[in-house]
């Protein structure tokens, strides 16, 4: 009976997290390190050139 409510419980837990229930993100496969994020407030054009490079500059 405990075998079965353990298989019951992890198809339920799998079926969440497929249709999106459970955040991808607790994976850690949706990380984003502060370059990317650099990059990506650049192309939104939230900050100028002058920023981005000196932000650049500070990671490295």
């Amino acid at each position: 009976m405990g075998l079965l409510l353990i298989i019951v419980l992890l198809a339920v837990g799998y079926l969440m997290y497929k249709n999106g229930l459970i955040p991808a993100s607790l994976d850690g496969a949706d990380r984003k390190v502060p370059i990317d994020i650099i990059n990506e407030r650049y192309a939104r054009g939230e900050i100028d050139r002058e920023e981005y490079e000196r932000l650049r500059r500070d990671l490295n």
